[in-house]
């Protein structure tokens, strides 16, 4: 989608540029634009060419690594459910108020805490080593003593009922046993500092995803503001032109701001949208989400 941006707006550019072009043209036909203008404009027509290339490539590009990681082959049609990256006016904003800044849920807690567990209780089955094992064995059956083929009666079977108690006490193993306790002992005794370390981590995380997208939206904010404003600089500069103002280059330069403010909300756009969806990965659940409208919003 950012790629696809990219391509809109170098296309809308060049449109500018040969627009601008058409126009010193004509002003030169008339007597009104010297030669070095028709020149310039030229010139300016002719290097945004390869923007445009360049930005169509790395769409295309994107599309092709965008099937890789779908698995799917490299000329199979793909459409993206959103068809245009989000401008600053239709961007959700996070709900900050309502993100808990703690660490529960995150798949490295978790597992920390799963860790810790299992080598507590592994602890407990190398200890179980240490006292004596009772096991109770009990067995009952018949034998069958027929006259002929089968038996045909009750009394042709010989019944017989055993049971066994073992009791076995370890005396002396070799010092297994202890050599085992040390060592799960020792493997519990940092668990519960990983598991602090991680949460620790896990908070610091969650707050530099938090601060990260407050910048990433003010930084949204601003730049919507610069393409607003560089777009109304624009139009005032090729209408001084159009009247005999301003010259070709004021219109060259506002044009170009254009499109450097336009590339810049692009990226500060894809920089909020990843801040977002850090902040998931660093809480590990969903954010709640406010549209631009105050409504609540989903994560789909």
């Amino acid at each position: 989608l950012y790629t696809e941006r990219i391509v809109d707006i170098t296309e809308a550019s060049q449109a500018q540029v040969n627009d601008q072009l058409h126009l010193v043209a004509l002003n030169h036909q008339v007597g009104a634009s010297a030669d070095y203008d028709l020149l310039r404009a030229q010139v300016e027509a002719a290097n945004q060419e390869p923007l445009v290339i360049a930005a169509r490539n790395s769409r295309d590009i994107a599309l092709l690594e965008l099937r890789r990681l779908l698995n799917v082959p490299a000329d199979q049609p793909v459409e993206l459910v959103s068809g245009l990256l989000a401008s600053a006016d239709s961007l959700p904003q996070v709900d900050l108020a309502a993100v808990a800044l703690d660490e529960s849920g995150r798949a490295g807690v978790e597992a920390a805490e799963a860790s810790v567990e299992f080598r507590r209780q592994a602890v407990r089955v190398y200890h179980g080593d240490y006292y004596p094992t009772v096991k109770l064995s009990s067995s009952y059956g018949g034998q069958a003593f027929p006259q002929g083929t089968f038996p045909s009666r009750i009394s042709d079977f010989r019944r017989d009922w055993s049971a066994s108690l073992t009791v076995s006490v370890p005396l002396f193993d070799g010092l297994r046993t202890h050599g085992a306790v040390v060592q799960a002992e020792a493997d519990l005794s940092p668990a519960p500092a990983q598991l602090a370390q991680t949460r620790a981590g896990g908070a610091i995380e969650i707050e530099q995803a938090r601060a990260e997208v407050v910048r990433a939206q003010a930084l949204v904010a601003a730049r919507h503001e610069t393409v607003t404003q560089a777009a109304r600089a624009h139009h005032l500069a090729t209408v001084r032109y159009a009247n005999g103002i301003a010259t070709p280059l004021e219109v060259s330069d506002a044009r170009l701001a254009l499109q450097q403010a336009s590339v810049n909300e692009a990226q500060a756009t894809r920089d909020y949208l990843l801040a977002i969806a850090a902040l998931e990965r660093a809480l590990g659940r969903p954010v709640p989400l406010v549209n631009a409208g105050g409504r609540a919003a989903e994560i789909g």
